[in-house]
């Protein structure tokens, strides 16, 4: 390693070296195109010429005539010198001269050859440019992180509240665009440098109160996935103090629930559950008796009664948001009664499903029904039980989104499926592609328990012990990297 970084710093001064030997205009041009990224454009460096170029002389130059003072033939001519020298090149890409530097090396060369003072001002021009051009032609969204990449390195010049509200809402798109991703990692930094460019008296604030509260529940979302377990309460906290309705807040408790299951809070857990659910209008009993058990059985069996699959299948979409809201509780509320409070269980699993009869049907639903098929199965109705399993993957195609793929396919491969005409090996299989479903969209804790149940299987198919212990000691690493303290104790046990 340290050889390597040696002889990247040497690489790095031959090319310092022979960039020094540039002419003035070439060298400030490369410069330039340094500040702008690995690819440019000639259009682009014009612009930045010309707007340097004026500041030298003392001239005030705005966006449009800086396009008409252009010196075309002068940038021409420097970048034909630059491509000679071999510092960079084209790259062919359409009619619009595009071109990119010979070696990552050179660029940071060129890079360095800026003064630190200076640098902020200059991804300001660029990111300001980059932002003029992209609304002009209507494409914010498909250069979004270009945009931020540069304003986000010059945000301490932007002091003008649109421009700064601007860039919050620049961040937010991007942030909101690498979740979509599973860009979790860069998401957390845009989502940061957002919620900087608000001022304390700014948040939640009139027309700031949206993206206030969609930063905030982003970087619950996020700091939840990245395994900052402990950085989502900060998060809910602010949006539970400044949210004006229920429905607003429910994104930052589910994170704040999942939260408290990955750290094994599972009394916390429930009992915002609970609160959640009463606000929302589908409240449970704190606890539940033989009788009150009974009771949400019946109902839920005459509510079944005479629906065939296809009928099933065929229910409306729910539209009411504050019911799918109440799912989205019940399906976070599932694994720590399973843990905790197992007499919540089956009135969790019976509301779910007469909700989505009710209502109508949600991608929530998928887990009413897997979930439905296990409760079945434990009271002896293997065929109903397994029944109900498919109905809940065909269930599944329904929805374009995959946030419950993880947890609905867990439940049928782990606990319906082996029971049936199915082999361990199937489960696995299928185990293990829900568990990647998991990781890709943030579902962690689902996706640690399709490892568990793959490795529990492993070990019953007769996988060698040697190779299965040191998959279990990984996912046991991988766990707490997750602050998936929960599901690391599982695997520890299991090992």
């Amino acid at each position: 390693i340290i050889y390597a970084q040696e002889r990247s710093d040497d690489i790095v001064d031959l090319f310092t070296a022979k960039i020094d030997r540039l002419g003035a205009d070439a060298r400030g041009l490369l410069t330039l195109a340094a500040g702008v990224g690995s690819t440019f454009r000639e259009s682009t460096l014009r612009i930045l010429y010309a707007t340097s170029q004026a500041d030298r002389e003392g001239i005030t130059v705005d966006k449009s005539t800086g396009r008409h003072m252009t010196p075309v033939t002068e940038v021409k001519n420097t970048i034909k010198e630059l491509e000679k020298e071999g510092l960079i090149m084209t790259t062919g890409l359409g009619s619009i001269s595009r071109y990119k530097f010979s070696h990552d090396q050179i660029r940071k060369a060129a890079y360095l050859l800026i003064p630190f003072a200076d640098r902020p001002l200059m991804h300001l021009r660029i990111g300001r440019m980059f932002l003029m051009d992209a609304e002009y032609y209507s494409r914010v969204d498909k250069d979004v992180f270009l945009i931020v990449h540069q304003l986000n390195r010059s945000k301490e010049l932007i002091r003008e509240a649109e421009e700064r509200i601007s860039l919050a809402e620049l961040n937010l798109m991007a942030g909101e665009r690498s979740i979509q991703t599973s860009a979790f990692g860069p998401a957390l930094t845009y989502l940061k440098a957002g919620l900087s460019m608000l001022k304390p008296n700014e948040l939640f604030a009139g027309e700031n109160y949206d993206i206030s509260l969609r930063l905030y529940s982003s970087m619950a979302e996020v700091e939840l996935v990245n395994g900052n377990v402990g950085n989502v309460e900060a998060s809910v906290a602010i949006i539970s103090k400044h949210a004006i309705q229920i429905l607003d807040k429910v994104p930052s408790y589910v994170c704040l629930i999942k939260s408290y299951i990955a750290r094994e809070k599972m009394k916390e857990a429930i009992s915002t559950c609970l609160y959640v659910l009463a606000k929302l209008g589908l409240p449970l009993p704190k606890s539940a008796g033989m009788p009150t058990t009974i009771r949400y059985v019946i109902k839920t069996k005459m509510r079944l009664r005479g629906k065939t699959d296809e009928r099933l299948k065929q229910l409306p979409k729910m539209e009411d948001q504050s019911k799918i809201a109440a799912m989205r509780i019940l399906s976070v509320m599932l694994s720590c009664c399973y843990f905790a409070r197992q007499d919540l269980l089956p009135l969790v699993i019976f509301r779910m499903v007469r909700c989505s009869l009710k209502y109508g049907i949600s991608h929530i639903s998928p887990i009413a029904f897997a979930v439905y098929g296990y409760f079945s199965m434990v009271t002896g109705d293997f065929k109903g039980g397994y029944r109900f399993g498919k109905l809940a993957l065909s269930c599944l195609k329904k929805f374009e989104t995959k946030e419950m793929h993880c947890q609905t396919i867990f439940i049928v491969w782990a606990f319906l499926s082996p029971w049936c005409d199915n082999s361990f090996r199937d489960c696995m299989e299928h185990l293990a592609f829900a568990s990647k479903v998991g990781m890709e969209v943030g579902d962690h804790e689902y996706a640690m328990h399709c490892v568990t149940f793959f490795s529990a299987f492993s070990f019953i198919v007769g996988r060698p012990l040697a190779l299965l212990e040191d998959e279990i000691n990984s996912f046991i690493d991988y766990a707490v990297s997750l602050g998936q303290y929960h599901s690391n104790h599982e695997m520890i046990l299991l090992h």
